[in-house]
């Protein structure tokens, strides 16, 4: 599996907190690797050749459809921005260009923006009277 994938609950997105918390984290770990940024449907009955069959095991992946009883769901990617806007961070300080660091990091420049301009989670926000 790839090393970017959680493997504590602390690391589990939000949206996958009830399945981690019923199926566990190689469920979990599973789901971000081989669907991460997709909507997957997960029918109630699947058929035997079903896609989250495949990739979970026929009994787990039964488990798991029913669960989430016929719903639509979008598997977050595990991307990690934090690292990329660091390093992002890091070469515009340099005066690279976006288009070149876009290119390093293999990412679109609109990515790149959204990347860099969003909020930095580990970023206090203090309240400060004017």
């Amino acid at each position: 599996m790839s090393k970017n994938l959680p493997i504590s609950m602390d690391a589990v997105p939000q949206s996958l907190l009830d399945i981690a918390e019923a199926f566990g984290m190689e469920v979990v770990q599973k789901l971000i690797e081989y669907f991460g940024g997709t909507d997957v449907k997960f029918p109630k009955h699947p058929a035997d050749d079903h896609k989250v069959l495949k990739v979970l095991g026929v009994e787990e992946g039964r488990k798991l459809c029913f669960f989430l009883s016929g719903q639509k769901f979008y598997v977050p990617s595990n991307k990690n921005n934090g690292g990329k806007r660091r390093r992002a961070e890091a070469l515009l300080a340099q005066n690279w260009t976006m288009d070149e660091v876009a290119r390093e990091l293999l990412v679109s420049t609109r990515q790149l923006r959204r990347i860099v301009n969003r909020p930095d989670p580990n970023q206090l926000n203090l309240p400060f009277d004017d």
